[in-house]
């Protein structure tokens, strides 16, 4: 019997994310990409694995796809994780994608399942990986073999994807597998089904994807409130985004948004310093008008990473710190990504940024943790 997926995973969406890189942008939402595997033989597979109902095995395949993606998000954008994670995109085997559905009722799913199982347990660490399992199974009702069986399959179809994105682009490196998992935040937390993430946070699987998109939500409604009550309903959400990626991620960093969190002297100052290194940053990237202003920015880019490298060891020194210096780059990074790849779209500047620019993005990482 074929399965039946509900509207939150395969509703035609219409709007997408720009992705932009090198000197050309595309739109595309991963999510999408996702949706077009699985046809009618996929589903059918798909649903012999999991051996629900059809209710329960769409209710399955909807929570698994943005959970399983957040939690290799919040991997890939972690100093260590990132590497990991390049080098099992790297490693997949070209051939999935064009055979996905055969492989499925082949006898290589096994290995298959095997394969994206292990791969998950590496990124999410035993705990973690155990946790989006529970989830998924309590959420769905499928039992949690099943939602083993189920995500460790999906994996290495979803790595293969991101893998031919990549490569279809500026190439299969840390740099872009940042830049790809941050346009797709917004398309990942939108299409969690309702009450999944309270489902991932009872097994303390943390998704930043989707608590951040709640937490800009809270946010824009509570500053924003006399504007958005005047929006249509089905207009809310796409203004609340909206008006989160002005509010966070078009202006300059400041410090003085992470006042009444009681800073210690040495939590101010290094929030200052971040705060300065990333703004500097950015207006460095957005005076870059041609290869010959891209070179001249090159020694101010070198000295943002030396500032970087020193920040980190202090990090390193004083735990209490590396919050707040995760928020500064967390709310600063799409800011500077956006310059850097404006600045990359001019001609000739691409290569006079890159090696420089993959560094800087390497350091930024060290403080996502």
């Amino acid at each position: 019997m074929p399965l039946l997926v509900n509207n939150s995973l395969m509703r035609d969406q219409t709007s997408h994310q720009p992705y932009s890189k090198g000197v050309y942008t595309v739109s595309f939402n991963l999510i999408d990409l996702i949706k077009d595997q699985m046809n009618d033989p996929v589903m059918d597979q798909l649903a012999e694995v999991l051996g629900g109902s059809a209710e329960q095995n769409s209710s399955a395949i909807d929570s698994a796809i943005p959970g399983l993606l957040g939690g290799l998000m919040k991997s890939g954008l972690s100093p260590i994780g990132s590497n990991t994670l390049l080098e099992a995109i790297k490693d997949q085997d070209d051939s999935i994608l064009d055979n996905f559905g055969t492989l499925l009722s082949g006898n290589k799913q096994s290995a298959m399942m095997n394969t994206g199982s292990n791969i998950l347990g590496s990124q999410l660490g035993a705990n973690g990986f155990g946790s989006l399992i529970n989830a998924v199974a309590d959420f769905s009702g499928v039992g949690k073999d099943s939602a083993k069986s189920l995500l460790g399959l999906l994996t290495p179809m979803i790595l293969n994807l991101i893998k031919r994105k990549l490569l279809s682009g500026d190439g299969l490196n840390l740099s872009n597998l940042t830049h790809l998992f941050n346009s797709q935040k917004n398309n990942i937390a939108t299409s969690m089904p309702i009450g999944f993430q309270q489902q991932l946070d009872s097994f303390g699987f943390t998704n930043n994807i989707a608590s951040n998109a709640k937490d800009l939500t809270q946010t824009i409604t509570i500053e924003s409130s006399s504007l958005l009550n005047k929006l249509f309903p089905a207009a809310l959400v796409l203004a609340t985004l909206l008006l989160a990626y002005n509010l966070f991620f078009a202006n300059n960093i400041d410090p003085q948004t992470l006042e009444g969190r009681n800073n210690t002297p040495e939590q101010t100052s290094i929030n200052k310093q971040l705060s300065g290194v990333m703004n500097n940053v950015t207006n460095s990237l957005e005076r870059i008008k041609d290869t010959e202003s891209a070179e001249a920015t090159l020694p101010q880019l070198e000295e943002a990473i030396s500032k970087l490298e020193s920040i980190a060891s202090l990090m390193d020194r004083l735990p209490s710190v590396q919050e707040p210096a995760s928020i500064i780059v967390t709310e600063g990074l799409p800011k500077i990504s956006e310059t850097l790849n404006k600045a990359n779209a001019i001609p000739g500047v691409g290569p006079v940024l890159k090696p420089i620019s993959d560094t800087l993005l390497e350091k930024l990482a060290l403080f996502q943790r």
